[in-house]
C-alpha cells in the first residue's frame, strides 16, 4: 500500500500563504506545476533508463558548490531567492545580458517543522535548447540541475522528504512526466482526481495528476555522480 501524505500537509500551504507577511504581494508562487513544450521535448530526448539504479546509502551527497560548478561548466548560472518559506531558483545563460528572460526556473516552499519540501513549479524554455548546439548542453537537461539545486537547498534547511504532483493535463505529457520523475527516484503516492476526497490536494496543487514523493538525501546521492562527472568531462573537452 502506498504511504499516505501527512494530514496537515494539505493545509500547510494555505497557512503559510496567509501568515507569511508580504507573500501574496511579493512572490505569489503558482499553485499549479506547469511544464512548457520545450521541457516536454527535452524529457523525451533525455538519456534516462526506465529504472533508477539501486543505491547503497553510503554515496556522498552532491553539494551546492558541485551543482553550481556543473551548471557553470555548461554556461548556466543558478540564482536562489527566498521569501519566508518560499524559494525560487532561476537559471540563466552566463553570457546573457541584464534583462534577458531566464531559460528556466523552479519554485516551491520548505516546511522544516514537517521535514518537507513542496516542489511546486518547474519551467524550462526552448530558448536554451535552440541557442546551444547538442555538444554544449548538459545532457540530462537544465531541469535536473534546477531540481538538484532545490533539493540541496531543502536539505540544508532540514527537509528530508520532497513532494510533487505530476500534472495530468493530457495523457501523453503525463506519461512523460511520470517516466521522468520515476527515473529521478520519485515514487507514486496517490492519484489526485476531481473527487471530493481530493479537495485538500486540489487546493494545494491546483490540478489533477499523480502525487509523488522522494527522500531528499536519495536524490542528492543518486545524481551526484552524473552532475560531478559530466561537469568535469565537459571542461576537460575544452
Amino acid at each position: 500500500m502506498s504511504p499516505r501524505p501527512h494530514p496537515l500537509t494539505s493545509v500547510l500551504f494555505l497557512v503559510l500563504v496567509f501568515l507569511t507577511p508580504g507573500v501574496t504581494q511579493g512572490f505569489s508562487p503558482s499553485l499549479r506545476p506547469r511544464i512548457e513544450r520545450g521541457l516536454k521535448t527535452s524529457i523525451a530526448a533525455l538519456p534516462f533508463s526506465t529504472d533508477p539504479a539501486p543505491l547503497s546509502g553510503k554515496e556522498p551527497l552532491v553539494t551546492q558548490a558541485e551543482i553550481e560548478a556543473c551548471a557553470a561548466a555548461f554556461g548556466i548560472q543558478l540564482r536562489l531567492s527566498t521569501l519566508g518559506p518560499f524559494y525560487r531558483i532561476i537559471a540563466r545563460l552566463t553570457n546573457d545580458k541584464e534583462g534577458v528572460e531566464p531559460i528556466g526556473y523552479t519554485s516551491g516552499f520548505v516546511a522544516p517543522f514537517f521535514k518537507l519540501v513542496h516542489l511546486d513549479t518547474m519551467q524550462v524554455r526552448r530558448r536554451y535548447w535552440k541557442q546551444l548546439d547538442g555538444s554544449n548542453r548538459f545532457p540530462y537537461g537544465c531541469g535536473l540541475l534546477l531540481g538538484a539545486a532545490a533539493m540541496r537547498y531543502a536539505y540544508d534547511k532540514g527537509c528530508s522528504k520532497a513532494e510533487l504532483l505530476a500534472i495530468n493535463d493530457d495523457e501523453k505529457s503525463h506519461r512523460l512526466l511520470l517516466g521522468f520523475y520515476r527515473t529521478a527516484g520519485f515514487v507514486s503516492v496517490k492519484e489526485v482526481t476531481n473527487d471530493l476526497r481530493c479537495v485538500p490536494d486540489l487546493l494545494v496543487w491546483g490540478g489533477v495528476g499523480t502525487r509523488m514523493d522522494m527522500p531528499v538525501e536519495e536524490y542528492l546521492r543518486r545524481w551526484r555522480t552524473v552532475i560531478v562527472s559530466r561537469g568535469e568531462e565537459f571542461l576537460n573537452r575544452r
